[in-house]
């Protein structure tokens, strides 16, 4: 039996705060974790692309404040003046953004603010740390979940390439997010979780030897109808 489930979509970031995590861990009563490759869009007045500028800029922030302030073998913790960042003790840890993302009025972004560039500041963070993650908040004020970006995984810091698209991870059942965070960064060899993105690759082979079995079917029955 797994000890844990990462699944190919969302947990509770999900309009009805349910989504297929949730219940794939009710059902087999495993801890199951959402890994989504998209923003789910949970309320009107959430927007993926508004979501993708706010962690450009929180990823900018962050990224600027590492570079000026830590070695690369720092050894030390350090946050901003109004404690929005957590840098970790090790180049594996991630840096932890305590700004919450949410969707309104409120906190409306500067339109007139030019988004600064995702991968420039995922290569400025690749020496110091393995990614970059702030959490998703409903109009309600409940945490649904949470973004990771930069953490390109072990096989890219070994290359040092970070991937710069995000992936937004979410609780599925009998699990924390601080636990389905830091899981999802250590069993990426590349952007995607590695158990999400073999049983991707799996399923899109399957998926191809169905069809192209098919396709000899059809070829047959043809031929022998002739």
């Amino acid at each position: 039996t797994p000890r844990a489930i990462l699944v190919d979509g969302n947990g509770i970031l999900h309009p009805r705060r349910a989504g297929i995590a949730c219940f794939l861990g009710v059902r087999t009563g495993i801890p199951t974790i959402g890994v989504g490759k998209t923003l789910c869009c949970v309320e009107e007045d959430w927007s993926s692309v508004e979501a993708e500028d706010r962690i450009c800029m929180g990823l900018n922030e962050a990224a600027g404040l590492v570079a000026s302030v830590l070695p690369a073998d720092a050894g030390v913790q350090r946050t901003d003046e109004d404690g929005a960042l957590l840098v970790g003790k090790q180049k594996d840890m991630l840096i932890v953004d305590n700004k919450t993302l949410r969707f309104d009025c409120r906190s409306s972004p500067n339109s007139d603010e030019c988004t600064p560039c995702p991968t420039e500041s995922v290569a400025k963070l690749v020496p110091f740390c393995s990614g970059y993650t702030v959490n998703l908040q409903s109009s309600s004020g409940n945490v649904l979940g949470a973004v990771l970006v930069g953490h390109g995984g072990k096989s890219g810091h070994r290359r040092g390439i970070a991937s710069a698209k995000p992936i937004y991870i979410s609780v599925g059942h009998e699990t924390s997010l601080q636990t389905a965070i830091r899981l999802c960064a250590e069993l990426s060899d590349f952007r995607i979780p590695e158990p999400v993105r073999v049983a991707d690759l799996f399923g899109r082979k399957l998926i191809r030897e169905d069809v192209s079995s098919k396709r000899i079917a059809c070829r047959t029955a043809e031929k022998g109808s002739t």
